[in-house]
């Protein structure tokens, strides 16, 4: 589902996503985490928590975004709560994907409350 909406988002919003998984990662672990998405050189060598800018964003591939959501949830379940949020506040975008997407982002939403 990741994948899909980061596919249909603007530069803005790639970028915007990007930022709050990254803001999530322990500064411990950014490093290896960019690496294991491979992003690494894509961000450079960018100290403290790196900001993608949209024009970055648009070059990275929603593969490695789910990559990298998936190493940041291992140690941060909680990663699953900052993208849902990421995407409740951009609504259009899931208007735009139809109900399907709209049911799928409010089930999982729902799992996550259920096993708080």
């Amino acid at each position: 589902m990741l994948t899909t909406l980061f596919n249909n988002s603007s530069g803005e919003q790639k970028a915007g996503l990007i930022n709050q998984i990254l803001s999530s990662v322990p500064p411990g672990t950014l490093t290896s985490l960019l690496s294991g998405a491979g992003l690494a050189g894509v961000l450079g060598g960018a100290t403290g928590t790196p900001q993608v800018t949209p024009e970055q964003a648009q070059k990275i591939s929603p593969e490695a975004v789910q990559q990298l959501a998936t190493q940041a949830h291992s140690p941060d379940p909680s990663i699953v709560d900052s993208v849902s949020s990421f995407y409740a506040q951009h609504s259009t975008l899931i208007k735009t994907l139809g109900g399907t997407a709209l049911t799928i982002a409010l089930a999982k939403v729902a799992e996550k409350q259920r096993q708080a």
